[in-house]
């Protein structure tokens, strides 16, 4: 019998998360330090945050780093193609594009709530997330219509755009509500590559 144990996310990780939530909620302006610490489970005001950042504005760089990596689920999605089924294909970058956006979604709401806290950070995020994201979505479909010998999209940069903007606004209303969704992402996805799909074949 295998017995599974528990791991208890280190000290500077509940900080991380405790913070994440607390930006998400009141702002980065409107978030203490004690507050952080109270909400990660150590006694607030007594300075037990500093042991592992020196700084609030460290604290959201340190939170950032896993934003930036989720363009990853991207870059995984695009070594698994092609695979000679278009459809399959357009179904791999769809469930690649809501794992990265999901994963990305914590951080991001702290931003769309405050967007000018840090304006470098903000920036940062844009051109290594977003921008990032919205080309490399471009980039597999041109992969996509070489690997099937269609004509690529004029407008492959919008296409990606809306596309993936399809996504985004998914997850968003995920967020907001909940079980009450009447689309649940498996059915988000079939609509999605169906429309994806017809659009790379129309002739």
């Amino acid at each position: 019998m295998v017995t599974l144990v528990r791991v208890s996310p280190s000290t500077r990780q509940r900080i991380i998360d405790a913070a994440i939530e607390l930006f998400g909620e009141r702002g980065y302006k409107g978030s203490a330090i004690s507050a952080v610490e109270e909400r990660a489970g150590l006694s607030p005001g007594a300075g037990g945050l500093y042991r592992h950042f020196s700084s609030k504005r460290e604290l959201l760089e340190a939170a950032l780093e896993p934003v930036l990596e989720s363009v990853q689920f991207l870059e995984q999605a695009r070594k698994l193609l092609p695979l000679a089924d278009l459809r399959s294909e357009l179904t791999v970058l769809a469930r690649g594009g809501l794992a990265g956006i999901a994963a990305s979604r914590p951080l991001l709401r702290v931003i769309e709530r405050d967007p000018n806290m840090i304006p470098e950070l903000r920036e940062r995020v844009r051109v290594e997330v977003i921008e990032r994201g919205y080309g490399l979505t471009a980039d597999i479909i041109r992969d996509l219509a070489h690997a099937h010998e269609l004509p690529t999209p004029s407008n492959v940069e919008a296409l990606a755009r809306m596309a993936t903007g399809t996504l985004i606004n998914f997850v968003r209303e995920a967020e907001i509500y909940g079980s009450d969704m009447t689309t649940d992402s498996e059915q988000l996805i079939d609509a999605w590559v169906d429309v994806v799909h017809t659009y790379l074949r129309r002739t």
